[in-house]
């Protein structure tokens, strides 16, 4: 099928999308920035309309489903991605088979956390009703299956469709609770429950896009699922960690500091994701671009992905800590001021744990070695916990923040030796700015504020 090909290479533009349109890099990169503007807004509006201590609640119940999505997508989304851009079985087939073996991951992943329920529940959940808790429980196959849906479409090169499944569910969410806050019924169980809507929404959508390529039908052939689970089960190690890595400080937080500290907390960490717009939305472009180019100019995409991806995130980091003591007050209250520390001690290990997604989608897609970002992800997830466990019951959400930062600044270098050791490249190449790249960056930035404007033309879907 013509469709379910990555697109192919041009020598004016790796990732173009088409003849007056933006590239997929670029189309990536705006919608992660509108989805952190939706993250952003909604982390405004909750903080605003639920307080620290409502506003923990609301991150502690996201987060639990978070982690229980990590563990039961088992390597299917990053497994979808590779064998939907190798086209090795027929587009509906491997639709089925993943999606399939997706439900009955997230079933199993449900069950656990029920079981996880009932032995944390004091020491988590002691002023949470349990409906809400299982509510997010609950939720958990959903979101799996949506993931994988998700990153099928990656893997056609559906890079739009992509985006949209991955906006979709944002979008929605910060439009009912602004709804919601309006009308003076926002708490912590109606954000939850808009929280779930959100995200329900977002499933059906993808499942639409999925239509395309076929009926959708349980099942799956088994010599397909059994490559599938064997190449999901490399990466799964990676992939659950990743996932881990960005969110699991939150419940090392609840424990030790408290649900109103991780309240101050999740402000603190949601701003620090900004310098992950470049790098995140790069790596959606680069993932099937990488799985089908030779190696030699699949090292050049990735350089250069790094390379403008690392200058970015330094800029937008450096602004948000010149910045962030006069505005966190002004726009999430002046009761989240003592969000701003902890926040400029996260930022040097969000700007490089930022390029992780580029060095993971190099490693993976073009190298066939997930398992070599498993351990670096482990690594920085293990090494993350251990300092968390040292430091957050001495110094609160400051201990927190040092120890997620130091883990995350020592994943990306592990990653980085990796990267460097299979390209046979210098990481000079990967960091360091060359001449043309702020020429290149500042296209860029123009031809995507062009479509946000309404100056040029929309892109094909």
């Amino acid at each position: 099928m013509a469709e379910s090909q990555p697109p192919s290479p041009s020598p004016s533009n790796e990732v173009r999308a088409g003849a007056g349109g933006l590239s997929n890099a670029q189309f990536s990169v705006l919608f992660t920035v509108l989805r952190l503007v939706a993250n952003g807004t909604i982390g405004i509006v909750t903080a605003r309309g639920l307080g620290a201590l409502g506003r923990g609640i609301f991150a502690l119940l996201v987060t639990f489903n978070n982690t229980l999505a990590s563990l039961g997508l088992v390597g299917l989304g990053p497994s979808g991605v590779y064998h939907a851009g190798k086209d090795k079985f027929p587009a509906q087939e491997t639709v089925s088979t993943a999606l399939t073996a997706a439900l009955l991951t997230g079933a199993g992943s449900a069950l656990l956390g029920v079981a996880a329920v009932f032995s944390l529940r004091q020491r988590l959940f002691g002023e949470i009703p349990l409906v809400w808790v299982f509510l997010v429980v609950a939720m958990a196959p959903v979101i799996i299956a949506s993931t994988v849906g998700a990153y099928l479409l990656l893997g056609f090169g559906r890079v739009k469709p992509f985006n949209w499944s991955q906006s979709a569910g944002a979008g929605l969410e910060l439009g009912l609770l602004v709804v919601f806050l309006l009308l003076g019924l926002l708490n912590p169980w109606s954000a939850t429950s808009i929280w779930a809507a959100a995200f329900l929404g977002a499933a059906i959508y993808t499942v639409v896009k999925l239509r395309r390529f076929g009926p959708l039908r349980p099942g799956w052939r088994p010599a397909q699922l059994r490559e599938m689970l064997g190449f999901g089960l490399k990466s799964y190690l990676g992939d659950s960690t990743l996932q881990m890595n960005m969110r699991f400080d939150f419940l090392l937080v609840k424990v030790f500091a408290g649900t109103a500290n991780l309240g101050y907390y999740s402000i603190s960490a949601l701003i620090s994701q900004l310098p992950w717009i470049f790098p995140h939305g790069l790596s959606y472009a680069l993932y099937p671009r990488v799985t089908s180019l030779p190696l030699p100019e699949a090292v050049h995409l990735t350089e250069k992905g790094m390379r403008h991806a690392f200058s970015l995130s330094l800029l937008t980091g450096v602004l948000i800590a010149l910045t962030a003591r006069y505005l966190v007050p002004v726009v999430f209250g002046r009761t989240f001021s003592a969000s701003v520390t902890a926040l400029l001690v996260l930022l040097p290990g969000a700007i490089f744990f930022g390029l992780t997604w580029l060095q993971a989608a190099f490693l993976i897609g073009q190298c066939g070695k997930p398992l070599k970002v498993g351990y670096a992800y482990l690594f920085t997830l293990m090494a993350n916990i251990a300092l968390n466990v040292l430091l957050t019951p001495r110094y609160g959400i400051l201990g927190a923040a040092a120890a997620s930062s130091l883990a995350r600044l020592a994943g990306c270098v592990f990653l980085l030796q990796m990267v460097t050791a299979e390209s046979k490249s210098s990481w000079r190449s990967f960091l360091l700015p060359r001449r043309g790249d702020m020429a290149d960056l500042i296209e860029e930035i123009r031809q995507v504020a062009s479509l946000v404007l309404g100056k040029g033309r929309n892109p094909r879907n």
